[in-house]
């Protein structure tokens, strides 16, 4: 699987994640407005057939960032000369630890609305609790798993130990992934050929003036 996601276009990573998620925000808005224009006021009921779609709308690009995230951070790590490799430990955690959160989130979350559990005021300190800390743990982990990734693209592209001044322009592509995909995935297809070197990087972004 990861070389799939390696050797993967650009345009398809950026359809998959944000192309998807796009045309189902168009649909949930057109429903609207028409409502508005028919002077129907919008009923969350009538929504609720698309909220189940929600789940799978939500994890179908997030499973594909995450895959790549666990692509590049895994799967490049054989591009890189044995002493100069990454532990992934860490990064497998901060990368599955998310998933199984979101599963849970967003299947108590549609529990919650097709049980009208959400009008139970008394709740929300309860679930506030809970929610907020581990929100922000998965922010640390969101934010690990661009570190992680970035640094085993730079390591993998120049073929030796890097530091933090030499990645940060990858670290923010990977943190604008919309924009940064179209300058990453083409040097990684790069590396992904059986006689990889780091000239070809430099002859590759000379050539596009990157």
């Amino acid at each position: 699987m990861k070389e799939k996601f390696l050797n993967a276009k650009h345009w398809q990573l950026f359809i998959s994640i944000y192309g998807i998620p796009f045309l189902f925000q168009i649909v949930v808005i057109g429903y609207i407005v028409l409502a508005g224009i028919n002077h129907i006021e919008p009923s969350h009921k009538a929504l609720f057939p698309i909220i189940y779609f929600v789940p799978f709308l939500v994890l179908l690009p997030l499973g594909v960032l995450f895959a790549w995230y666990w692509s590049v951070g895994k799967g490049l790590q054989s591009k890189i000369p044995v002493e100069y490799r990454l532990s992934t430990n860490v990064f497998k955690f901060t990368l599955i630890f998310p998933v199984i959160y979101l599963l849970i989130f967003l299947t108590a979350l549609v529990t919650a609305i097709s049980n009208d559990y959400l009008h139970n005021e008394s709740s929300f300190p309860i679930i506030l609790g809970i929610i907020i800390p581990v929100h922000l743990f998965m922010a640390f982990c969101g934010i690990y798993n661009i570190y992680f990734a970035s640094k085993t693209f730079k390591t993998a592209e120049l073929q030796r130990p890097v530091s933090f001044s030499e990645y940060v322009g990858e670290f923010l592509m990977i943190w604008f992934y919309f924009l940064g995909i179209w300058f990453l995935q083409p040097k990684i297809n790069l590396m992904m050929g059986e006689n990889y070197s780091p000239k070809q990087i430099d002859k590759f972004s000379t050539d596009y003036k990157w």
